[in-house]
């Protein structure tokens, strides 16, 4: 089947979508590890590790997990706007491949929660994954990792 790859302004839009998603789930998360952890004597060492868990969660569970699973391609941004990444070979993604499609946005949550030299590092892998959309083949550096597309479904 030939696929017709999405448009940039659908990408971003579903891009959008997906890190509302991700940003209120994190927040909720943010609120109740904070009222967990008010009192606890553990709190520095418990809090980092319930913060890790939770920022990592929303992007295995959004980006990895639905992707793959229960939508074969498509996050939730994607699915609203009617786009789906797919392998360069035109097969369904894999686990594989949808985490090496967000091995940037894992390292670079992890990364944020350092000092500020990294998160500026993590600033800039950012922006050069965003701009490579402007290629001709309309891949940004996570697709070129990954070895993906996005197109219409």
């Amino acid at each position: 089947m030939e696929y017709v790859l999405s448009s940039r302004k659908r990408r971003l839009f579903a891009a959008m979508i997906d890190g509302i998603v991700s940003s209120l789930v994190f927040f909720i998360f943010s609120i109740t590890d904070t009222i967990f952890m008010k009192n606890s004597i553990f709190h520095n060492y418990t809090s980092m590790t319930i913060n890790i868990f939770f920022t990592l969660l929303p992007i295995i569970v959004f980006d990895i997990i639905i992707p793959t699973y229960l939508w074969k391609g498509q996050t939730i941004g994607k699915k609203v706007l009617g786009i789906k990444v797919i392998k360069d070979s035109e097969e369904f993604v894999d686990v594989k491949t949808m985490t090496l499609r967000s091995i940037l946005t894992l390292v670079g949550n992890l990364i944020g929660m350092l000092n500020f030299p990294s998160q500026l590092v993590m600033s800039v892998v950012s922006l050069v994954d965003s701009l490579l959309i402007f290629n001709d083949n309309k891949k940004t550096l996570h697709d070129i990792i990954a070895k993906t597309k996005v197109v219409y479904c």
